[in-house]
């Protein structure tokens, strides 16, 4: 069914080779599913939850971009969707209800954060984004850290790394032109970092490029 969002799965066998398995989620009775898209970000919480937000509809950067966020149980193969809750005061000036919608965005889930982050992408509205996000997969709700770092031109593509436990880098993306800069943010402080160059990023950081894949060993 081209409608049903699918999985596959990478597993390895006692003999150590590898095999691709397919994954149909559950989609009879009570159960949802995301609608099709691409362009969204994705990433996995406690090993087991598969959180994804955002995306387009569609290949045109006309169409429809998305601001929905799921959540899949990869125990139970059960889609889950996350509604905005209903607006409510709070004490965090910088808890807010929902994220624009974007696309080519990326997210990172940190270990022992009960969440993930959430940077730029290409938006509905303000066009490429430097903003970051923490969602709280406990309490649901978002936490905004601005709408752009110092320096940090919005964009698509970028890379978000951990690069030490308390460090975010965003690497690289799509500006109008490819790019290979960095920028530090340190998530107990919850600040982005000066580069102590008098400089706004950490420049050539690696050959510009955008929409790659990155990961870090700690």
């Amino acid at each position: 069914d081209s409608q049903i969002q699918t999985f596959w799965c990478a597993t390895s066998n006692e003999n150590g080779e590898w095999q691709w398995k397919f994954i149909k989620p559950k989609t009879e009775g009570h159960h949802s599913h995301p609608p099709e898209r691409i362009g969204h970000a994705q990433t996995t919480v406690s090993n087991r939850y598969i959180y994804i937000f955002g995306g387009r509809s569609g290949i045109d950067m006309n169409e429809s971009a998305l601001c929905d966020l799921w959540m899949f149980d990869t125990q139970t193969l059960e889609w889950t969707e996350i509604l905005c809750p209903p607006d409510e005061s709070s004490d965090n000036d910088r808890t807010i209800l929902w994220p624009e919608a974007r696309s080519f965005h990326c997210m990172l889930a940190i270990d022992d954060s009960n969440g993930f982050y959430m940077f730029g992408g290409c938006g509905a509205k303000s066009g490429r984004l430097a903003d970051l996000y923490k969602f709280d997969v406990i309490s649901q709700k978002w936490t905004f850290y601005g709408s752009a770092a110092p320096g940090l031109r919005g964009r698509g593509g970028a890379n978000l790394i951990q690069c030490e436990k308390k460090l975010l880098a965003v690497v690289g993306g799509f500006a109008g032109e490819e790019l290979g800069d960095a920028k530090l943010f340190d998530m107990e402080c919850g600040l982005w970092l000066p580069t102590g160059e008098g400089k706004d990023v950490i420049e050539n950081v690696i050959s510009p490029r955008s929409v790659c894949v990155s990961g870090s060993f700690l």
